[in-house]
């Protein structure tokens, strides 16, 4: 069973005859998705294991060869899948350092002490990586706020214990 899921990419469509299948990569090195042999798919609420037998890039894509998926016919039943793997598998990080996905719901606070509301995703735009905030109930007219995360210049602190990221952003509504 899988323990505390993580996405980690997507299942993409088939290539070729052989079972061949190409994914696409949320790691921010792209290439990390392959450091995980053993992924998961959840398929009408049931987790599946699968096992990487084999991959390759071709053409600036990646591709994956699953252990008893042999055909385009068996392969075409996983496309469209999120691939997940889980917490466990990941490497242990050094102190004051975290993954993305520690930081959700986390609640965002600027030098005035206002908070913003909590954290419940964070986007890559390829320049840096932006929060997206659920703003408080109080503010119904927006209810999301996007604040980028530039170390110094707007994040000033990430307080793993107390679940809070400090921030040099002032409201704007």
């Amino acid at each position: 069973m899988i323990n505390k899921p993580i996405i980690i990419g997507k299942i993409g469509s088939v290539y070729g005859t052989k079972g061949l299948i190409k994914i696409f990569s949320f790691m921010e090195n792209k290439k990390n998705i392959f450091n995980f042999k053993k992924i998961w798919i959840k398929k009408i609420n049931k987790w599946n294991e699968l096992l990487i037998k084999f991959w390759q890039i071709k053409n600036n894509n990646f591709f994956i060869l699953i252990k008893d998926i042999n055909s385009r016919e068996k392969a075409s039943i996983l496309t469209n899948n999120y691939i997940y793997i889980s917490k466990n598998q990941l490497p242990i990080l050094k102190k004051n350092n975290f993954y993305w996905y520690d930081l959700i719901n986390f609640n965002v606070i600027n030098s005035s002490g206002y908070n913003f509301g909590k954290i419940f995703n964070i986007i890559n735009t390829g320049s840096n990586d932006i929060l997206i905030i659920k703003k408080n109930k109080k503010f119904s007219y927006n209810k999301e706020i996007l604040i980028p995360f530039i170390e110094k210049d707007v994040i000033k602190e990430v307080n793993i214990k107390l679940k809070k990221i400090f921030v040099k952003w002032e409201k704007n509504y």
